[in-house]
C-alpha cells in the first residue's frame, strides 16, 4: 500500500496488527490453548516490523522508523533473523543518502551468516547504481566466490559482469563452472546466450553444435530456435526433424521429453510460418502439437499443482487457437480474401450448394466445421480458469450484470486468468471473423454479442479491482466515518475522472490486447450488410468514448463518404488531434487524415499524409497502396474514361496544335514519373497481407506508361486472376480499362456487362461502382458517335424517371421506340409507363395497344397500364 499512496494508512494498519498480535498472544496464553503466538513464523513477524519502517520512510518520518527497526533488532535479538534488520537499517540510511553508514551495516554480517549473499548483494547494488564503481561492484561478487566457492556464487559473478556490459568476462567465469559441472544445461545455455549478445553469432552457432555432440541433448532447441534467427532454415528444418521421428513422439511418456517435444513442434510450426510452407504441412505440425500437448496435459494433471495445470491448458487452447487460424488461412487461400455472394448464392446455407461445386463446397463446409470445434474447444479448456459462472454466462449469452456483487466481484485476477481471457477472446473473435467471411450474419451477431459481455465484465472487474483494496482497508483500520467518507469521495472523484479521460479500450487491452471492441465488429457487419447508418451509429459511439480509436476513425470517413456526410469528419480529426499526445507523429491520426483528404480530392494533402505512416508496420501495406492509387490516377479521374474525354476535346478543341504537343510531353513526363515513384513504392512492402490486391495494383500500375507491351502484360495478369477466380471484380474491372486503352472498346464492353448484373457488396465495391460508372460513361459516350445508340439514351431515360421527370423520360423512350420500329416491349413498357405518367392517356393506350399486338401475353402491361389509361380517359 505504500507504493499505491496510502502510507499513512499502511501505518494504521501495521500498528494495528502488531498491537492485535502481542494482545492475542496475551489472551491465547491466559486462556490455556495448545497454540500460541509463537506459531506464526518469526520472519512473518519481522516483516510487520520492516513493513512499518518502511511506510514511516516513506512518509519522511526517519526518526520513527528507526525507533521501528531498533524495537525490532531487541525482539529479535539472538536469532537468524535478526541479520534481516541490519539489512533494513542499511536501506534506510541509504534513503538519507549516508552511503558509508549503509556499506558499514551490511558488512556487519560475515560469510557464514544464512543472510550473506543477500548483505553482499546490497553493497554490490550501493557501489553500482548510487556511487557508480563499477570495480568495487564486481569485487563484491568476487570476494563473494572467493569465500563461498560455489558454483551458486560463481553464477552470481558471471551476471555480475552481465550487469556491467563485459560479457567476455562473464564467459570466463562460465566456462570455469562449467569445467567442472559439466552436465550443467543452465550454464551451457547462458554461454550460447552471451555470444548472441556479444552478436557472436557463429561461434554461439559452434558452440551450440559443439555442445550437442556431446551429448548436451537439451541445448538442441536453444540451437535450432538460434539457426532459425540466423536464417538457417535448412539446418534448423534437418536438427528439428531429427528431433521429431515418429518413433520419438510415440515413445515420449516423461513430462519432460513431452514438453521439449511441444517445444520442438512450436520450433518447426515457427519455421514453417516463416518459409511460407504449404498451409498443409503447418496443419500437420500444428495436429502433432495439438496430439503431444494433449498428452503432457494428462499427465501433468496428475501430477501438478493447480496453477501448472492451468498454464498446461493455457497451453492447449493456444495451440487449437493457431490451428484454427491455419484452417481460416487455408480457406481464403482456397476461396479468396473473402466470401464471395456470387460465388454461392445461398448465404444463409453453405451446405446447400449447386452440384456442379459439390466437392469444393462440401470441403468448405468442413472446414468450417472444424473451425468452430476448434475454437470452442479452446473456450472449454480455459473456461474452468477464468473462474464462477463467468464463461457459461457468456457461451449462454447471459445477461452478465445478473448477481455482480455475490459473483463477478469475487473473481482476483492474476497472469494466468488474464491469458485464460485472453484467449477466450481470440477465440470469439476467430469465430466472429469466420462467420463476417461465410457471411453467416446470424451466429456472427451472436459471437459478437458475446464478446461485448466478455469485455463489460472486464470493465466491471477492472473498476472493482482498483477500488476493493483502499475500500478494504479504510474498514480494517477503522477509520472514523468523517475520513471515511473523504477517502470514498476521493476515490469517486478519481474514478469520474479516469471515465472522462480513459476509454474502455485502454483498460480492457490490459486484459485482452489486440483485440477490437466489440462495437467494432457491429459495425464491420452492418457495413458488409449495406446498412452504413447502423454502422455509423456503432462507430461514433466508439469514437466517443476514445476520439484516438484510429480503426474506428477510419471506418467512419468510409462510412459517411457513403452516406454524404463527408463534411462532418473534420470535426473528428480535430477531436483525435486534440486527446493525441503525438498527433503530429501519430500513424493512426495521419492514415484517416490521408482518406479523409484522398476522398475530398486533395490529393497532394493526401499524398504526404500517407507518406507520413507509410513506414508503421500497421499502416504501411494500405497506405502505399493509397500512394500508388494516386500516382496511377493523378487527377482522380474515372480510370478508363480518358479515351472519351480526350475524343470531347479534340472535337471542341480551338488551340494551336503547338501547345497541344507541349501538353501532350508535359502528361507523358507526369505518367512516367508516377509510374516511378509508385514502382518504387511497392517495393517497399517486404510483409505483403493483400497478395491479391498488390498483385491487382502492380498490374493496373502498368496502365500508366500506355505502352502496348506493358498494357499486354496487364491484360496478361488480369486474364490469370480471373482464371484463378472468376467472379472476382478487380480484374475484369481492370482488363475493361485494359482494352479501353488499347481502343478494344467493344471488348472493354463485353467485359464490364458481366458486371452489370453482379449484386453489390462490400468487398468489390469500389471496382464495382467503378465498373457501372464507366459502362454508363461508354454508353453515353456512344450517343455523340452513334446516335441510334438504344443502351445510352435507356440510360438517360432511366436517370430521368429516377428525378421524376416524367415528360423528358418519355421523349427519350419515344425515340429508342421509333428506332426499334415499335418492337421490343420492354422499352414500349417503359414509354406506355411514362405517358401514363404524364397524363398522356391516349398515348398510352396506342403504345399498349401496340406491344399486345406484338406480344399479346406480356405480363402487366394489359392491367397496369392499358386498363388504367382507359379509365383515366373516361373519367
Amino acid at each position: 500500500m505504500s507504493e499505491q499512496g496510502s502510507a499513512k494508512i499502511s501505518v494504521q494498519i501495521l500498528k494495528q496488527a502488531i498491537a492485535n498480535l502481542s494482545s492475542y498472544s496475551q489472551s491465547l496464553k491466559l486462556n490455556s490453548f495448545n497454540y500460541s503466538f509463537n506459531d506464526i513464523m518469526p520472519s512473518d513477524k519481522l516483516s510487520l516490523y520492516i513493513e512499518l519502517a518502511d511506510a514511516h520512510r516513506t512518509l519522511g518520518e526517519q526518526h520513527e522508523a528507526t525507533k521501528v527497526l531498533q524495537d525490532a533488532y531487541l525482539t529479535f535479538a539472538g536469532t537468524v533473523e535478526v541479520a534481516r534488520v541490519t539489512i533494513a537499517m542499511a536501506n534506510l540510511a541509504l534513503a538519507q543518502n549516508d552511503h558509508e553508514t549503509a556499506l558499514n551495516t551490511l558488512r556487519q554480517i560475515q560469510a557464514d551468516h544464512p543472510y550473506y549473499i543477500t548483505a553482499r548483494q546490497h553493497m554490490a547494488n550501493i557501489y553500482l547504481y548510487h556511487r557508480k564503481e563499477k570495480k568495487l561492484y564486481t569485487a563484491c561478487y568476487r570476494e563473494l566466490a572467493e569465500k563461498l566457492e560455489t558454483n551458486e556464487a560463481y553464477f552470481l559473478l558471471g551476471e555480475a559482469y552481465m550487469n556491467i556490459q563485459e560479457p567476455e568476462n562473464a564467459i570466463k567465469i562460465y566456462e570455469s563452472i562449467l569445467r567442472k559441472n559439466p552436465d550443467d544445461l543452465r550454464l551451457a545455455s547462458k554461454i550460447g546466450h552471451v555470444f548472441i549478445k556479444l552478436h557472436h553469432y557463429a561461434k554461439a552457432i559452434s558452440y551450440y553444435e559443439t555442445a550437442v555432440k556431446t551429448g548436451q541433448n537439451g541445448l538442441r532447441l536453444d540451437l535450432a530456435d538460434l539457426l532459425i534467427n540466423m536464417k538457417q532454415y535448412k539446418k534448423a528444418r534437418r536438427l528439428l526433424h531429427s528431433m521429431l521421428t515418429n518413433e520419438i513422439m510415440e515413445s515420449a511418456s516423461d513430462i519432460n521429453e513431452l514438453q521439449e517435444l511441444c517445444h520442438a513442434l512450436k520450433l518447426l510450426v515457427k519455421l514453417q510460418t516463416i518459409e511460407d510452407d504449404k498451409l498443409h504441412e503447418r496443419i500437420d505440425s500444428l495436429n502433432s502439437l495439438k496430439s503431444i500437448q494433449a498428452r503432457l496435459l494428462k499427465r501433468i494433471q496428475t501430477s501438478e499443482v493447480e496453477d501448472v495445470v492451468n498454464e498446461q491448458k493455457i497451453n492447449m487452447s493456444e495451440v487449437l487457437l493457431q490451428l484454427a487460424s491455419v484452417y481460416f488461412l487455408n480457406i481464403q487461400a482456397q476461396y479468396g480474401d473473402y466470401f464471395n455472394p456470387n460465388r454461392f448464392k445461398n448465404d444463409s446455407n453453405i451446405q446447400t450448394m449447386n452440384d456442379s461445386n459439390n466437392t469444393l463446397n462440401i470441403n468448405l463446409s468442413q472446414y468450417v466445421t472444424i473451425i468452430i470445434d476448434l475454437c470452442e474447444d479452446a473456450i472449454k479448456y480455459v473456461s474452468t480458469i477464468i473462474d464462477l459462472k463467468l464463461s457459461s454466462s457468456i457461451q449462454q449469452g447471459n445477461d452478465p450484470n445478473l448477481n455482480i456483487n455475490n459473483s463477478l466481484y469475487k473473481i482476483q485476477l492474476n497472469h494466468i486468468k488474464i491469458s485464460a481471457i485472453n484467449i477466450q477472446a481470440k477465440s470469439i473473435v476467430q469465430l466472429i471473423n469466420l462467420y463476417l467471411y461465410t457471411m453467416d450474419y446470424v451466429n456472427c451477431e451472436q459471437e459478437i454479442l458475446k464478446l461485448a459481455q466478455l469485455q463489460e465484465i472486464i470493465e466491471i472487474v477492472y473498476t472493482h479491482e482498483n477500488m476493493k483494496n483502499v475500500s478494504s482497508d479504510l474498514n480494517s483500520v477503522k477509520l472514523t466515518s468523517v475520513s471515511l467518507k473523504e477517502e470514498q469521495k476521493k476515490q469517486k472523484q478519481q474514478q469520474q475522472q479516469k471515465s472522462q479521460n480513459i476509454n474502455d479500450s485502454i483498460y480492457l487491452s490490459t486484459y485482452i490486447p489486440n483485440i477490437p471492441l466489440s462495437a467494432i465488429f457491429m459495425s464491420r457487419l452492418m457495413i458488409i450488410k449495406g446498412d452504413f447508418e447502423i454502422a455509423n451509429k456503432h462507430l461514433e459511439y466508439v469514437l466517443h468514448r476514445n476520439p484516438c480509436h484510429y480503426e474506428a476513425l477510419s471506418s467512419l470517413i468510409d462510412t459517411y463518404r457513403r452516406c454524404g456526410l463527408l463534411s462532418r469528419i473534420p470535426e473528428y480529426l480535430e477531436k483525435a488531434k486534440s486527446y493525441d499526445s503525438q498527433a503530429e507523429a501519430s500513424c493512426g491520426l495521419n492514415y484517416c487524415n490521408g482518406i479523409y483528404h484522398f476522398y475530398t480530392s486533395e490529393l497532394s494533402i493526401a499524398l504526404s499524409y500517407f507518406n507520413r505512416c507509410r513506414k508503421d508496420p500497421e499502416y504501411t501495406e494500405m497506405a502505399i497502396y493509397r500512394m500508388v492509387e494516386i500516382c496511377i490516377n493523378p487527377d482522380n479521374q474515372l480510370l478508363g474514361t480518358e479515351p472519351f474525354l480526350q475524343t470531347n476535346s479534340n472535337n471542341n478543341k480551338n488551340s494551336n496544335n503547338t501547345n497541344d504537343f507541349n501538353y501532350g510531353d508535359e502528361l507523358t513526363r507526369n505518367c512516367n514519373i508516377g509510374y516511378e515513384t509508385a514502382e518504387q513504392l511497392l517495393k517497399e512492402l517486404k510483409l505483403i497481407k493483400l497478395k491479391r490486391r498488390y498483385r491487382f495494383i502492380s498490374a493496373l500500375l502498368l496502365l500508366t506508361t500506355k505502352t502496348k507491351e506493358h498494357l499486354e502484360s496487364a491484360l496478361e495478369t488480369f486474364a490469370e486472376m480471373s482464371h484463378k477466380d472468376p467472379d472476382s471484380v478487380a480484374p475484369i474491372y481492370g482488363a475493361a480499362v485494359c482494352y479501353i486503352q488499347l481502343k478494344q472498346c467493344q471488348k472493354a464492353r463485353n467485359q464490364l456487362k458481366r458486371l452489370a448484373k453482379v449484386s453489390w457488396n462490400f468487398q468489390d465495391a469500389e471496382e464495382l461502382e467503378k465498373s457501372w460508372l464507366l459502362l454508363v460513361d461508354m454508353y453515353i459516350q456512344s450517343v455523340n458517335l452513334k446516335l441510334s445508340c438504344i443502351k445510352a439514351y435507356e440510360y438517360f431515360g432511366l436517370i430521368m424517371e429516377k428525378e421524376q421527370n416524367f415528360l423528358e423520360a418519355a421523349k427519350y423512350y419515344e425515340y429508342i421506340w421509333n428506332n426499334l420500329n415499335h418492337q421490343n416491349p420492354v422499352i414500349g413498357y417503359k414509354l406506355a409507363y411514362t405517358y401514363l405518367k404524364n397524363k398522356n392517356y391516349l398515348g398510352a393506350i396506342e403504345v399498349s395497344l401496340q406491344v399486345l399486338s406484338v406480344y399479346p401475353n406480356y405480363p402487366k402491361i394489359q392491367k397496369e397500364i392499358l386498363d388504367k389509361a382507359r379509365l383515366n380517359l373516361r373519367v
